[in-house]
């Protein structure tokens, strides 16, 4: 839901465009820290720019990480 709230709000406030990268670094900046804070990892372990693309994030079926063996030979 949250992405469709996203692009439904770009959608109507293209004025925002510009606004998106940094928004998505100081989100990553945020749960980088929320994740370390909580599970005592050390800062290394996690990279200091955000690894995904708008594209990706904003992407219907993009999850993080590596897929799991669970959904078998589900097309993304």
């Amino acid at each position: 839901m949250q992405r469709r709230d996203i692009l439904r709000l770009l959608k109507d406030n293209p004025s925002l465009k510009p606004y998106l990268d940094e928004a998505r670094q100081e989100a990553h900046e945020n749960g980088r820290d929320l994740a370390m804070g909580e599970t005592n990892l050390s800062a290394k372990v996690s990279p200091v720019d955000c690894p995904y693309s708008l594209t990706e994030i904003l992407a219907d079926r993009f999850y993080p990480g590596e897929p799991s063996e669970l959904l078998g030979d589900v097309e993304p």
